[in-house]
């Protein structure tokens, strides 16, 4: 009887374990996972409006996720308005980098169109907030 009644604890025990690593590990992976599926996307509706080669797609892709993991560590979820101006600096200057890795990797013909397209947004004062680079 003893026996049993061990046995019925420890697959319960073993339930609860298993049910809360699948559950932190699926939690973490859902957050993390959305950002790349919007960066796919902007890689193909790029690749489309650009006609961009594979190898152009995938090296986007990869400044894409570098942008991320970058303005992840820069940014909280503050308003444009509420960052301080170093942040503010940080964040266009990380930016302009991006888009400078881009440009590199178009053609002269994907490259004035690309420029043309991300324009900054429109802000407050003379100041507006950079134009987002993958679409949220």
């Amino acid at each position: 009887m003893v026996t049993i009644r061990r046995w019925i604890l420890a697959v319960a025990l073993g339930c609860f374990a298993a049910g809360m690593v699948t559950g932190t590990l699926l939690g973490s992976y859902g957050v993390a996972a959305a950002e790349p599926f919007q960066e796919l996307g902007y890689v193909e509706d790029l690749g489309t409006r650009y006609q961009l080669t594979s190898a152009q797609r995938h090296s986007i892709q990869l400044v894409l996720q570098n942008d991320r993991a970058e303005e992840s560590s820069i940014r909280a979820s503050l308003e444009w308005e509420q960052l301080p101006p170093s942040l503010q600096g940080r964040l266009l200057s990380l930016r302009n980098k991006t888009r400078e890795r881009i440009r590199v990797l178009l053609d002269p013909d994907q490259r004035e169109r690309f420029d043309r397209d991300s324009q900054p947004t429109a802000g407050v004062g003379d100041r507006g907030a950079p134009a987002p680079l993958v679409p949220r």
